[in-house]
């Protein structure tokens, strides 16, 4: 599992999940960021396998993030407690 920001200097979250792709198919992602849900979707983080937690987030709500990813249920939340929703990927 790799968990990245998804913007970033020099490489975004979703060429860094493209790259451990082309190495792990089945790798799962979650996806971090302190940017509004619209421009996440116009750095391309928008497949419904990965995962999205918005920052600000609380150390449980990170945990329950990665918790699910790793349980293979979708997770979007706003980090205050969010949502996860208990759908398989």
């Amino acid at each position: 599992m790799v968990v990245t920001d998804v913007i970033m200097p020099g490489l975004n979250g979703r060429e860094l999940a493209e790259r451990f792709r082309s190495l792990r198919p089945d790798i799962k992602m979650l996806y971090i960021s302190g940017y509004t849900d619209d421009a996440v979707l116009a750095r391309g983080v928008s497949e419904a396998k990965d995962a999205f937690l918005q920052k600000p987030f609380t150390p449980q709500a990170l945990a329950r993030a990665v918790r699910s990813v790793l349980d293979g249920l979708s997770v979007v939340s706003n980090g205050k407690g969010g949502t996860i929703s208990p759908t398989r990927s």
